[in-house]
């Protein structure tokens, strides 16, 4: 048995785990379903005490979780933008961090080797993982912003620069839109289409801030106000999804995240705005993209950063670097 420690990292909370696999063979599907939690455990993160207190946190978390056994490999889920190659957390704004080398801190705690990821990638990495292998795959997840990743044969698509599958700043409005987004442009797809778009939208028609649970209420009695404003919100995912799928022609797009929790009212508007949206003469016979709900949860990421353990841990690759593989146009990861 192999002892797998996983880690995501958010702005408020760390969610630890620590997992046994039967072998390293590299043959996938992974077969996440068939490991065995030892333990899982979620803390605050308390960001304001800086990143050494909280590194020693997540270190704590997976001795506790590990107990009298030794954990083989860890995998690390975090917000971005990351440099994975060299370990970095390069800026993480609801965590306040830029340029910490989370790798060389975590493993000089716990002794094993650290591969980090972007928490969306993961996620997306674990719903593959899940299913019969849909090639591509897209994720998009919809929380307070818009997040993403993709999984093509298999593996991360990372992009040249890390920076894949970025969804929220997808460009839908190309004219701007009156709501500046966190990166500092103006219509991007998180400004339309993500639960701050949602709440804005609820804000506009209730004339107040709406909790979670008044929201199912108003959804449970069907009223307009708030199917409009889910339908406009899921309107726009859709046309953003779209742009996504004309590029990528995944086989299937995942949906996450919170506001994916709306189930089908929100999910039913996003697949016809993509199926609108998409060309079916390029469909050649075999429909549209799927568009699902995601499977794991809030649990993907963490999951997710298990199954990056036990890939990198299996090829022995270096601890960081696409699935421990090398980059013939930079050279061994430093």
């Amino acid at each position: 048995m192999t002892l797998l420690g996983a880690l995501d990292l958010g702005g408020t909370k760390i969610l630890a785990g620590v997992f046994e696999a039967d072998d390293l063979d590299v043959g996938e599907p992974a077969g996440l379903t068939a490991w065995r939690p030892v333990g899982r455990r979620q803390v605050k993160t308390r960001a304001e005490e800086g990143p050494e207190a909280v590194v020693a946190r997540m270190a704590d978390l997976l001795r506790d979780l590990a107990g009298s056994r030794t954990v083989r490999a860890v995998g690390l889920a975090s917000p971005g933008p990351l440099d994975t190659r060299r370990g970095v957390i390069i800026h993480a704004p609801n965590l306040h961090w830029r340029d910490v080398p989370v790798v060389e801190r975590l493993e000089g705690l716990v002794g094993a080797p650290v591969f980090l990821d972007n928490d969306a990638n993961l996620a997306a990495l674990a719903e593959w993982s899940v299913r019969d292998g849909p090639d591509p795959l897209l994720l998009a997840t919809v929380g307070t912003g818009v997040g993403g990743g993709i999984v093509i044969g298999g593996e991360i698509f990372h992009g040249f620069r890390d920076a894949a599958g970025e969804l929220g700043h997808i460009t839908v409005a190309a004219g701007g839109a009156p709501v500046e987004c966190n990166c500092g442009n103006r219509g991007c797809l998180e400004t339309a289409a993500s639960g701050s778009a949602l709440q804005r939208r609820l804000r506009e028609r209730l004339g107040r801030d709406v909790t979670a649970g008044e929201l199912a209420r108003l959804l449970a009695a069907g009223d307009p106000r708030a199917l409009e404003a889910i339908s406009e919100t899921a309107r726009w995912l859709g046309v953003g999804l779209a742009a996504a799928a004309a590029l990528l022609d995944p086989e299937v797009i995942v949906v996450g995240g919170g506001v994916a929790g709306l189930g089908e009212p929100f999910l039913r508007v996003v697949r016809e705005e993509v199926r609108a949206r998409l060309m079916p003469a390029s469909w050649r016979g075999k429909g549209g993209p799927q568009v699902e709900a995601a499977r794991l949860g809030r649990d993907a990421a963490l999951l997710g950063a298990a199954l990056l353990a036990r890939r990198r841990l299996a090829v022995g690759g270096p601890h960081n670097g696409k699935d421990g593989k090398r980059d013939p146009r930079k050279g061994d990861p430093a």
